[in-house]
């Protein structure tokens, strides 16, 4: 908002200070634009309409054309500095020349202007390119100092902030990348270097000297056995042997579409919880990788993704065994209901990884299944449905304590039937059984 006002307000200034021509005879610059090499021009044109401020709008325009023209040379330049695609190349030309005009409005003259018999106004701009870059090479020498301190500091340690620093240094020379601009590197060699190569080499170099690894090695668990077990990482710089301290990283699980995002200690360690939700497989790989969502310069975070290394973990899955004891009372009375109890099985195997057993003794879990039904009240009459509520609920028990690993609560269900209370309850049942894959589903993720 700050850069438009200022360029509102020059556009005020100089409106007033030009002069405007009424009909006649065309101007010169406004058959053939002049061209010299003291100054760049552009002309912008709009109709004559009072409800709008046609004045500012002209004058608008008029800098986009010099704009434009800086644009151009600063296109050609950018091709030998930075190696991306054409793409990229216009969106950073766009970038610079945007901060060069908000730079250079002090420097603007609005020196003619010309309102045709067709209505059209007409302006002229021109913006001195002697005073343009010796402004010019004076924020490129700032920028130059900025940037190199920073790529010092941010090669001194290792660290979480060292990715930040370079993408500042980066931030700094960006509106002068056309310019090429250079620090003399390494420090005392007395060689000069462009400093954008520079940033490029020490995010590659920054990228492949970090390593990360599980303790321990090789992880094996146990779904539901190992639920909320921790689990730690080592990220290590690879030329010193020592931990990278606050580095932002990103575990990935590829059955999950959720991302975790883990911050190192000062030793360069960091814990962990994988998550209780593993489908049927017996070896799974986690991915590990820098996290630059905080990057804010677009050119460092490209370089930084194309040079980032990613870090798998093996996972073996060792399957539970469960025991399965189901109470199933219908209005008090003992019932055997296989589909349910099948059910129940299915979800656990491709959630759990889960294998079940009939023996208690051998098993790892025991999961006791307890549903009960219960009248509340008479039936209203004849022409009423008979009412029964169920309910219940799913343990899961460690086998070797006898410690609660889960606590599972069933939906409460209403069953109904016109001929008996029995099949009302047996409604209910069913109702709970239906119910089962969105319970124990969100469970598992």
């Amino acid at each position: 908002m700050s850069r438009l006002l200022t360029f509102y307000l020059a556009i005020i200034f100089f409106s007033c200070a030009s002069k405007i021509a009424t009909g006649g005879k065309k101007p010169d610059w406004l058959v053939s634009r002049p061209s010299d090499k003291e100054n760049w021009y552009g002309v912008g044109s709009v109709s004559v309409d009072k409800q709008i401020d046609y004045k500012k709008v002209a004058r608008l325009r008029a800098v986009s054309e010099v704009a434009e023209q800086i644009k151009i040379k600063i296109e050609s330049k950018l091709v030998d500095v930075v190696e991306v695609s054409n793409s990229q190349i216009n969106e950073f030309s766009s970038s610079i020349v945007e901060s060069r005009v908000d730079a250079s409005l002090d420097f603007i003259e609005y020196f003619d202007s010309f309102v045709g018999g067709d209505g059209q106004f007409h302006v002229i701009a021109k913006l001195n390119r002697k005073k343009y870059f010796e402004k010019l090479d004076i924020e490129l020498g700032k920028a130059e100092k900025i940037s190199s301190d920073l790529i010092l500091s941010a090669s001194s340690v290792f660290n979480g902030s060292t990715f930040k620093k370079l993408s500042q240094a980066m931030s700094e020379i960006g509106p002068f990348l056309d310019l090429s601009p250079k620090m003399e590197y390494p420090i005392g060699s007395g060689s000069t270097e462009l400093i954008y190569d520079i940033i490029s080499k020490l995010i590659y170099e920054h990228n492949n000297r970090l390593q990360i690894k599980t303790e321990p090695d090789n992880i094996v668990i146990t779904p539901l056995l190992d639920l909320k077990r921790e689990m730690s990482l080592y990220a290590f710089d690879k030329k010193l042997n020592r931990g990278v301290s606050n580095i932002s990283l990103i575990m990935s699980v590829p059955f999950l579409d959720s991302f975790d995002t883990l911050l190192t200690s000062d030793n360069g360690r960091a814990r962990f919880v994988l998550p209780d939700f593993f489908p049927i497989s017996s070896e799974y790989k986690i991915l590990f990788y820098l996290d630059f969502s905080k990057v804010k310069d677009d050119r460092s975070k490209q370089l930084m993704k194309v040079s980032s290394l990613r870090f798998p973990l093996d996972l073996s899955i060792k399957s539970p065994s469960i025991f399965i004891d189901d109470d199933i009372f219908n209005l008090g009375k003992k019932i055997s209901n296989r589909s349910l109890v099948d059910r129940v099985k299915t979800i656990f195997e491709n959630s759990y990884s889960a294998s079940f057993i009939g023996e208690p003794e051998t098993s790892d879990l025991k999961m006791i299944i307890n549903i009960q039904t219960e009248r509340r009240r008479e039936r209203l009459g004849e022409n009423f449905p008979f009412i029964v509520y169920g309910n219940g609920g799913i343990n899961l028990v460690r086998t070797e304590d006898n410690s609660e690993i889960k606590v599972i609560q069933l939906h409460e269900k209403k069953g109904s039937d016109f001929n008996s209370e029995n099949l009302a309850g047996l409604d209910a049942i069913d109702k709970i059984e239906k119910d089962l894959e969105e319970i124990l589903g969100q469970l598992s993720h």
